[in-house]
C-alpha cells in the first residue's frame, strides 16, 4: 500500500523471516497484494533475515525463485555471520547479498574486516551479485567502501531509520 501511495519511492526492502519461505504460496500472496495495490514487483526487494533459522533450503529456493519470476528482487541479510552463509549463497537466487554490519562498523581501524570485506565483495560480484553494507555510520568507511566498489550503502550516514509513516 505505501508504494502505491508514494510512486517516489524507487524501492522498497522488506524483511522476511526464514519461517516465511516455509510457505510455498508465499509469491501468490505477495503477487495478489501487489496486483491489488497496482505495484510493479521490480520495487520490491526481499531480504531472507534469520538464515540459522532455515529448515528446507529447496522450499526456500523455490519459493524465492517463483518470487523473481513475478519480478520481486532478493536478498541475502546478514550475510557473513553463521556457518551456511556461503552454502545459502552458493543455492539460493540472490540478486543482493548484505554484507554484515560486524565487518563494516569498525573497517576503517580493522585490517582484518578490510580483508574480509574485500575478499566477499570480490566474490559475490564474481557470481553476479550486487553488495550491501550494512552499519555505515561514517564519511571514512563511506569512502573505503566506494574505494573496493561495494554497490550500496546502508546505515546512519546515509539516514536513520524512522518508521514509513514519519518518513513519508
Amino acid at each position: 500500500k505505501l508504494l502505491s501511495q508514494h510512486p517516489q519511492i524507487h524501492r522498497l526492502a522488506i524483511n522476511l523471516s526464514a519461517h516465511a519461505f516455509e510457505n510455498a504460496e508465499l509469491h501468490t500472496l505477495i503477487h495478489s497484494q501487489l496486483k491489488h495495490f497496482n505495484v510493479a514487483p521490480q520495487r520490491i526487494i526481499l531480504e531472507l533475515t534469520e538464515t540459522s533459522s532455515l529448515i528446507n533450503l529447496d522450499q526456500t529456493h523455490t519459493v524465492i525463485k517463483n518470487l523473481r519470476a513475478i519480478g520481486c528482487q532478493f536478498a541475502l541479510d546478514d550475510f557473513g555471520t553463521g556457518f551456511c552463509s556461503f552454502s545459502y549463497l552458493k543455492h539460493l537466487p540472490a540478486d543482493y547479498v548484505k554484507l554484515d554490519g560486524s565487518y563494516i562498523k569498525n573497517i576503517c581501524d580493522n585490517k582484518l574486516n578490510q580483508i574480509m570485506v574485500r575478499s566477499m565483495n570480490d566474490m559475490v560480484h564474481a557470481i553476479g551479485h550486487k553488495t550491501i553494507a550494512e552499519c555505515v555510520e561514517s564519511p571514512q568507511t563511506i569512502e573505503f567502501l566506494s574505494d573496493i566498489g561495494i554497490d550500496y550503502i546502508q546505515g546512519f550516514s546515509v539516514g536513520k531509520p524512522s518508521p514509513w509513516f514519519n518518513a513519508y
